[in-house]
């Protein structure tokens, strides 16, 4: 079974809850695009002009960057984009933060769904992620199972499929409210519902 086969059938061999009409399941690699952070080259103590922070783990935590650096080889994130720890204290995440991401960050970019709902989904998901590590020493997220979680989205965007990139407060306080996880597809799939029926962007 070559690799393309066996992602196809991680979707429909597995027990996955059926979604309201209008949604499908996918993967998280069909929803997002992504940037490994590197360690910069050239880097300064402080801020100058054309450099941007390097950003850390404490800089998703709301501390102030440290370091600063002008290495175009260092990918950069926008404060759309969701962090996520990916070396390490995995699966922690953040947004809202611009600069030049650090060696054990990865930065998403969202493909036309709401960001937030995207970051409540991985926040939701942690878990589980947790729990599928490589490496023996330092953790490192599997790359594998986390591209290929099951993603819950409608298949096209319309007044009533709320997770579009548009933003909307309904999907953002009933996923926040129902706190659905890794254990509780079931409860995400009734979240969905509810944003799927009542919400009107």
């Amino acid at each position: 079974m070559n690799e393309q086969t066996s992602r196809n059938a991680s979707l429909t061999e597995s027990a996955l809850p059926e979604l309201p009409q209008g949604w499908v399941w996918t993967r998280l690699e069909e929803v997002c695009t992504h940037k490994k952070g590197k360690k910069p080259k050239t880097w300064n103590s402080e801020h100058k002009e054309s450099y941007y922070p390097y950003l850390l783990i404490e800089q998703m935590e709301g501390k102030a960057p440290k370091i600063f650096t002008n290495d175009k080889n260092c990918p950069i994130c926008t404060k759309g984009d969701i962090l996520i720890v990916w070396d390490g204290s995995i699966g922690k995440t953040a947004t809202g933060i611009e600069g030049a991401i650090g060696s054990t960050l990865v930065s998403l970019t969202s493909i036309e769904i709401n960001s937030n709902y995207l970051e409540y989904f991985l926040q939701f998901k942690r878990p589980l992620i947790e729990t599928k590590i490589r490496g023996s020493g330092l953790n490192h997220i599997d790359p594998n199972f986390f591209w290929n979680l099951p993603f819950p989205l409608p298949s096209s965007p319309s007044p009533r499929t709320a997770p579009y990139r548009h933003e909307n407060r309904g999907i953002v306080h009933l996923i926040r409210r129902r706190r659905f996880g890794a254990q509780k597809d079931a409860v995400a799939v009734e979240a969905l519902s509810s944003v799927s029926s009542q919400s009107r962007l």
